[in-house]
């Protein structure tokens, strides 16, 4: 594979704004909920494909000395930054208002990483079993952008190490997104689907088979027919796997690749004249595809907090609960793009009205920091209790409380029938009458148990022990949130469950 060159930089491709419309409008309609899109979290990854493809094509076009990477890395910081710490900072502040204190502290961790785009390391590593409901988090959103960052900063090294030898990059970049495709794989048949959902090295294939359509040969004049079947088939590959995916589909293995490779098609020939090109090239749709990162970052904390404020269920399930979530999110998005995005897309030497020149370091400085001093607040305080009443945080702590026979787990009766090393369950000083067999479940019910048996003047022994491998069925996210599964259908509020009970 050879690239192609141009004389000058490359035009600007309006079919791209089509297909980030579509990304953000299936991750909006999954979060929302609708149920004809249970696979719409494929959105991130059409998202994927177009960021390896725009920056393979900006790094191309670069000369890759020092001054290149800074303006590089300008540009994104420009692109990504204003409208990120600015989702940030409210977000930070509403949850230090509003939220109850178990969740203040579940969302401290990933304020303080978010500023420095870490905020998926900090999902890998308090994802597990215990862990509070994240669909609470009104920054779960972040740890896809938290991907895009970190592939933003290592992908430019490949080009500089092959800057002498750039026929090599197009191989260089097969055998990456290869071996990152076989992890991916290889770690989401084998259940670990938390590290494969969240981390870089499981994604970054997507980025790199975006970036590969660079180098591929554009169509040529007589085969636009062709071209315009291509970009159709791939958007009903696209829409189809956002129909059929469920939460339960194993992601991001193999599962992946046919969304991704619809996703190519659409961007390799999507600008073919015929039907799909002018579905993509609509002013609405192309609009939408241009307030699409803005949409993406306000959507989550609007449909967080919402639900927030209302009893579960008080709207969700009315016919119109899903159209007002896609109109707000494109309505905050709209403003977002325009009062945040756009005045700092442009070099201040581009601007009608120059910001001064240290003005966006600065602002980048202060908002980074409000988001530690912020994060570091809501733990230190363990989630600001003192806004509540102390009958409102005696309830919401009461999810500390394990229950007396937490430490049960895993007890049993020894090789010789001896039962003295179980737990016993109700009157202490009645005899034993019954045995309680479970899981971690059953410690989590002894309480109640041994209350009841106690009332009776009965008592038992209790044998629960926890399974030695556990497998994760749904995140609560979303994502564009994100899904995390090992391929069985679960309910959504299933995070967890012993694999010997699917």
């Amino acid at each position: 594979m050879t690239a192609h060159p141009s004389s000058g930089p490359r035009p600007y491709i309006d079919h791209l704004d089509g297909i980030r419309c579509l990304a953000v409008t299936l991750v909006v309609l999954f979060h929302a909920k609708l149920a004809l899109l249970p696979g719409g979290f494929i959105g991130v990854d059409v998202f994927f494909v177009i960021s390896g493809f725009l920056m393979t094509r900006i790094l191309l076009e670069k000369t890759l000395d020092l001054e290149g990477i800074k303006s590089f890395f300008r540009s994104r910081a420009r692109r990504i930054l204003p409208a990120y710490l600015a989702t940030l900072v409210v977000c930070g502040v509403v949850s230090a208002l509003l939220l109850l204190p178990v969740h203040v502290k579940g969302i401290a961790a990933s304020l303080a990483a978010a500023p420095l785009f870490l905020s998926n390391f900090v999902f890998w590593k308090t994802t597990d079993y215990f862990s509070q409901d994240l669909a609470y988090n009104p920054l779960l959103h972040t740890w896809s952008l938290a991907v895009e960052w970190q592939f933003y900063v290592l992908y430019p090294l490949l080009f500089v190490f092959l800057r002498r030898h750039r026929r090599l990059v197009p191989g260089a970049m097969l055998l990456c997104g290869l071996l990152s495709y076989a992890v991916a794989d290889g770690l989401v048949t084998r259940s670990h689907t938390i590290f494969s959902f969240y981390l870089l090295p499981t994604r970054t294939w997507e980025f790199i088979l975006g970036g590969l359509l660079v180098f591929a040969p554009p169509l040529p004049p007589n085969r636009r027919g062709m071209g315009a079947l291509l970009g159709g088939l791939g958007f009903l590959i696209v829409v189809g796997c956002a129909a059929r995916y469920t939460p339960g589909t194993p992601f991001p293995g193999a599962a992946a690749l046919l969304p991704c490779l619809g996703t190519a098609l659409m961007i390799h020939a999507g600008g073919a004249p015929g039907p799909l090109n002018r579905l993509l090239t609509w002013r609405p749709v192309d609009r939408i595809g241009k307030y699409s990162y803005s949409i993406y970052l306000w959507h989550w904390p609007l449909i967080v907090f919402s639900q927030y404020v209302f009893t579960p269920g008080h709207f969700d399930d009315k016919p119109w609960f899903v159209p007002a979530v896609a109109l707000s999110s494109i309505g905050l998005g709209y403003l977002s793009w325009k009062y945040i995005e756009a005045p700092f897309r442009k070099p201040p030497e581009h601007q009608a009205t120059a910001l001064p020149a240290q003005w966006p370091r600065s602002a980048v400085v202060l908002l980074s920091s409000l988001c530690f001093a912020l994060g570091a607040w809501m733990h230190a305080l363990e989630g600001l209790p003192f806004r509540f009443s102390p009958r409102v945080t005696a309830l919401a702590n009461a999810y500390k409380d394990a229950g007396e026979f937490r430490g049960c787990l895993s007890k049993s009766p020894s090789a010789d029938g001896s039962t003295k090393d179980l737990c016993r369950l109700g009157a202490p000083s009645a005899p034993v009458s019954f045995l309680m067999l479970g899981d971690s479940h059953g410690a989590a019910l002894a309480d109640g148990v041994s209350h009841v048996a106690a009332a009776d003047g009965q008592a038992g022994l209790l044998s629960v022990s926890d399974a030695s491998r556990r497998c994760s069925i749904s995140q609560a996210t979303t994502c564009p949130a994100g899904r995390a599964a090992t391929g069985h259908s679960a309910p959504f509020r299933d995070w967890w469950r012993p694999c010997g009970q699917r």
